[in-house]
């Protein structure tokens, strides 16, 4: 790759500083530890250069985050400005005309350049990450919906037997590999399974059958025939006898998935002959190993003929993007990479662009990336096509990177890519090491050093040897700088499960927090953070810090959607995009929005009101004046963007200052404020409608975190939370880590296994607790095991190293099991800090120390940011007053939340014949809605096609079901007689001390004066299984019935489920 000179010599930090600084001459790599000021080395670097009188046009910087490129462009510009050189002054008016631009950002810049020879149109749109999702997720849903129903591998049978739930919407679908393929950036065909095809599956069995033939004739040497091993043996013989003549039919894998491949009984020694149960034991593992060997074969032929069936779907993803001009966040790379690969005049055109080219962060650099960056810097007579191969322009490429901060293996990144390359670049003499860290205090420091030496010593490939960070000379001490806190004598370890030990954990961290801000001069809230793997349990840090009034923000947006003011907006836009939606509609009218109360709602309903605003009917009171604000903003939506529509129902409505109010005020504003940027960038991919933005945001059940949030920012004065990963490249004084857990669980999804070589990819799947798996997958497991823990080990290094002042690590809340008091550690930190004779971590000859916590539970929520205090003097009415306004407040806010009826169906998998039976099923329930109202079919089928998203095929079934429905004695008879007809009536009522609302589908009083209850069921079921569904759903009707006697004073005469497929009427008694 690069031409082999001597070995390097080793220079201190102020050499290596001054070396990076002034060398233009050769490619270096600079490996720089957390806090050694990488970005000031780099900004340094590149104004030297152009002091030198190297035009900055001839210089390219490529940073991680748009942000970073931003504020290194500041920097450079504050830096030229004290400059006293005249090509200083010269650069300043032409800096803007400079590349500083993440690699993403680059790679598109490249691609506009050359469109022609990237085979793209002149003018195309490059996705982000949130975009890219969406993308993915509506060409999945509707190229599987269409795939589904033609021909599909016989194979796709057999997924079921073998643990696989294709259909499924969980990490082992077809809509998980999908994404999976995509996201790998591979062509599908340079995957191995393992395995192939059925012949190899019929391979498999020659194996098995010499097993068996050495294995019966083992039972003769047994004496006992209670032998446990004996019965195995014989159970397992007697599975094989039943073997079918096909294995790749419904009956072989059946017969395969019974078979017991588990050696679990050793056998008594005093029942066999002698010297023969070691090799009954041998045999019968023969035997097992045998039968899991076949299970697996036909697993990966199951497997390979899954991703051969997706392959048409990934390519036709990318095609479809750029026939309507839009290429994919990723594509963006890939793209880039195959123009610099194959064109020959694309690569000589950029590679004569820059002559210096600048990688900050190289770290996190993916296999593509880095071939793109090798291409543009290959040496000016040369073209290879593969990047291993290149020999770099001398001087050309500069690095900076920390291996012990790689930690974006999510998003791609390969620590062995930086391994590889700072390898070969130290070939050379030209890594440099800088350690000097100009952030933390002495003792932050040598605890960070002392925990992580030990886990990082490049004992595989996915680790690189560790180098001690060195404190500057400047650097400040504390003999408290490291705490451990801990839990109080009184902790009953033994009776507190996962929940409450996150509570009592981040109840500790909101007392210490307190305690700082009272102790510590110059203290503030914003620079304080808790970092988290994930969101687990960040309910239980929120709820800690608002019970004491702590002002926080949390940028981990897992439950983003679920959040109540994230869903007071959806409900309410819901609401303006589709007058039909009347859920949604009383759902506004009930919340924030226009806070009606319940009783509001029923007599509106009940003297014959309707809660579709474009009915021309007439209506008075708050009700009216609420649906009449509905309809003027319907109105609106329909000449405005969905982003400026939302801006201006924020402002006029001051919602954005009610939410401001209420606990975790600042973070609910912001949640706000991120919906109107997301909307936007939804409308930037062609999607204008605005109940398709919400249907889309609704069901994305976790956001692409923005990695562009300003997440320290004085300003806010407040705590930041945030996840490890968010962390890089911030600073506080106080840090805390809060449930760390270095757990190295592989669930078993589809993983892809990258070999940086460029050949050899793989991709497996276990299933069944490893019951059933892919050949390959113990390799693939393994290596992910190693990968996973070797990032983990990161993550840590990565928290612990943004704290300046002071670090606070919560120890010794959790449990090692169930049944054990004993502390659970995280082994990393367990190393350093071992447990005493107390069950609590020693910091003795440790620079830590150790903090017992006195936190206790506070339960007391209140609803109001910290500004609002409580005054003393506040009379008891008051506080009664309060304290009933309130709960009414927050009973209007929860009643926003639907209450879901869960099936079977849901709590496993989602089938695509029930997703469209679902989507049919709301269009019915609709139009039925507007016939019993007394509108005519046409007129209900034209109000409700309006706002419905069916296809042609999707209407058609509708219709048919509506024709059957209408002809029935029920739309014929019953309702033309009925004296009072309600449909889609809220009722909302306690129940064992729980308020409980539900939405009734049809009530009518006949004419003798007895009331029907009414409920339709969509669900597209056999006939012969209306008995079983009946009794599925004959609480809920039930709950109903109650709730309507406790309203009306009367039970209902009869109570009916009305099965639309297959067209059935049941009476309940």
């Amino acid at each position: 790759m690069i031409r082999k000179k001597p070995e390097p010599t080793t220079m201190n930090d102020s050499a290596a500083r001054l070396e990076a600084q002034q060398n233009f001459r050769k490619t270096i790599l600079v490996e720089a530890g957390a806090g050694t000021g990488k970005t000031t080395l780099l900004v340094n670097r590149i104004c030297s250069m152009i002091e030198a009188g190297i035009h900055p046009e001839r210089i390219a910087a490529v940073t991680f985050t748009v942000k970073a490129a931003g504020e290194m462009k500041q920097r450079l510009r504050n830096q030229l400005r004290k400059s006293e050189s005249q090509h200083a002054r010269q650069a300043l008016e032409n800096l803007d005309r400079m590349t500083i631009n993440t690699i993403h950002g680059m790679a598109a810049e490249f691609l506009r350049m050359l469109p022609v020879e990237a085979k793209l149109p002149p003018e195309f749109t490059s996705l982000d990450e949130l975009q890219q999702q969406v993308a993915m997720k509506d060409f999945r849903e509707s190229w599987l919906t269409r795939a589904l129903d033609l021909d599909v591998p016989a194979s796709f049978a057999f997924a079921d037997l073998l643990g696989l739930n294709l259909l499924g919407n969980d990490t082992k679908s077809l809509s998980s590999l999908f994404d999976r393929l995509v996201l790998s950036m591979l062509d599908p065909d340079e995957l191995s399974t393992g395995a192939d095809s059925v012949e190899e599956v019929v391979q498999a069995v020659a194996p098995l059958e010499h097993a068996v033939a050495n294995l019966a004739p083992m039972i003769q040497h047994c004496s006992n025939p209670d032998d446990k091993l004996l019965r195995q043996i014989e159970s397992a013989l007697n599975w094989y006898n039943t073997r079918p003549a096909e294995i790749w039919s419904d009956q072989g894998v059946l017969w395969l998935s019974a078979g017991d491949a588990a050696s679990k009984q050793k056998g008594s020694k005093s029942n066999w002959a002698v010297g023969t149960l070691d090799e009954a034991r041998s045999r019968y593992a023969d035997f097992t190993q045998s039968v899991r060997n076949l299970r697996n074969t036909a697993m990966s032929v199951v497997c390979s003929d899954c991703k051969r069936w997706l392959a048409p779907a990934v390519l036709q993803f990318r095609e479809s993007l750029r026939s309507r001009g839009m290429i994919g966040f990723d594509d963006q790379l890939l793209l880039c990479r195959n123009m610099l690969r194959d064109s020959k005049i694309a690569r000589d055109f950029f590679k004569s662009r820059f002559d210096h080219v600048h990688i900050d962060e190289f770290q996190d650099t993916d296999p593509v990336q880095a071939e793109i960056l090798f291409y543009i810097c290959e040496s000016k007579l040369t073209h290879v096509t593969r990047w291993q191969d290149i020999e770099l322009e001398p001087g050309k490429l500069f690095v900076v990177g920390d291996p012990k901060q790689s930690i974006y293996r999510f998003r791609g990144a390969d620590v062995r890519i930086y391994n590889k390359v700072a390898s070969e670049i130290e070939k050379e003499g030209n890594k440099l090491t800088i350690t000097k860290n100009f952030r933390s205090f002495k003792g932050i420091l040598s605890e960070v050093n002392e925990i992580t030496r030990p886990l990082m010593s490049a004992r595989n490939e996915y680790e690189s040897d560790y180098v001690d960070l060195v404190p500057s000379d400047e650097a400040s001490d504390d003999d408290r700088a490291v705490e451990l806190l801990v839990p109080p004598a009184t902790y009953d370890r033994l009776s507190q499960n996962a929940a409450l030990a996150a509570k009592w954990e981040a109840a500790a961290i909101a007392e210490h927090i307190n305690t700082l801000a009272q102790n510590t001069p110059g203290f503030c809230f914003s620079q304080v953070a808790i970092l988290m793997r994930s969101g687990t349990h960040i309910s239980r840090l929120q709820e800690a810090l608002g019970a004491r009034d702590i002002p926080f923000i949390s940028f981990i947006n897992e439950a983003y959607v679920g959040r109540v003011e994230i869903e007071s907006v959806l409900t309410m836009l819901l609401a303006i995009s589709n007058p039909q939606h009347t859920v949604a509609v009383i759902g506004a009218l009930r919340s924030v929005w226009f806070a009606l109360s319940d009783d509001q709602l029923f007599e509106h309903k009940l003297s014959g009101g309707s809660f579709v605003y474009t009915d021309n009917l007439p209506r008075t009171g708050p009700v009216g004046a609420a649906l009449d604000s509905l309809l003027s903003w319907h109105r609106k939506s329909k000449h405005m963007s969905p982003s400026a529509l939302i801006e201006e129902l924020l402002a006029v409505t001051h919602t954005e200052l009610i939410f401001g109010l209420k606990s975790e005020g600042t973070q609910r504003v912001q949640n706000i404020q991120t919906l109107v940027e997301y909307v936007r960038r939804f409308e930037q991919i062609g999607t204008p409608s605005l109940s398709s933005i919400v249907e889309r945001i609704s069901s994305m059940t976790k956001l692409v975190q923005n990695t562009e949030l300003d997440a320290h920012d004085d300003e806010r004065r407040a705590v930041q939370i945030m996840s490890l990963h968010k962390a890089k490249g911030l600073e506080f004084d106080h840090v805390y880590i809060f449930r760390y857990d270095e757990s190295k669980q592989n669930d078993g999804d589809w993983t892809v296994l990258k070999n940086i070589n460029d050949t050899g990819h793989e991709i497996g799947i276990s299933a069944n607790n490893g019951g059933y798996c892919t050949l390959n997958w113990e390799t693939i497991s393994g290596q992910e095991v190693l990968a996973h823990t070797a990032e983990l080990n990161r993550l840590l290094y990565v928290g612990m190293t943004r704290a300046r002042r002071k670090l606070i690590l919560p120890l010794a809340w959790q449990r090692t099991s169930h049944k054990s008091s004993k502390p659970k550690i995280p082994e990393p930190l367990l190393a350093r800090y071992p447990l005493d004779k107390d069950n609590l971590p020693c910091v003795d000859n440790t620079l830590a120390v150790r903090t017992s916590s006195n936190a206790v539970l506070l339960r007391d929520y209140r609803p109001l940011a910290s500004r609002l205090k409580w005054n003393a003097d506040v009379s008891d009415r008051g506080i009664a007053e309060y304290a009933e306004w309130q709960a009414s407040l927050e009973s209007r806010v929860n009643s926003l939340r639907p209450a879901f009826v869960r099936t079977e169906e849901e709590d496993t998998a989602v089938d695509w014949r029930q997703v469209r039976a679902r989507k049919i099923g709301i269009y019915v329930h609709a139009v039925l809605e507007q016939i019993a109202k007394g509108r005519k079919l046409d007129h209900a089928r034209t109000l409700v096609q309006r706002g419905s998203k069916l296809n042609p095929s999707e209407l058609d079934e509708a219709d048919r079901i509506i024709e059957n429905v209408t002809a029935s004695s029920l739309f014929t008879v019953d309702l033309p007689q009925a004296k009072t007809v309600i449909t889609e009536l809220p009722i909302v009522a306690v129940a064992d001390g729980t308020p409980v609302s539900k939405f009734v589908d049809l009530i009518f009083e006949t004419a003798s004066g007895e009331w029907v209850l009414l409920d339709y069921k969509s669900d597209d079921i056999p006939a012969e299984a209306v008995g079983v569904r009946t009794e599925y759903h004959r609480e809920q009707i039930d709950t109903y019935a109650a709730l309507f006697e406790k309203l009306f004073g009367r039970s209902p005469a009869r109570k009916h489920l009305y099965f639309l497929r297959p067209d059935v009427l049941v009476d309940l008694k």
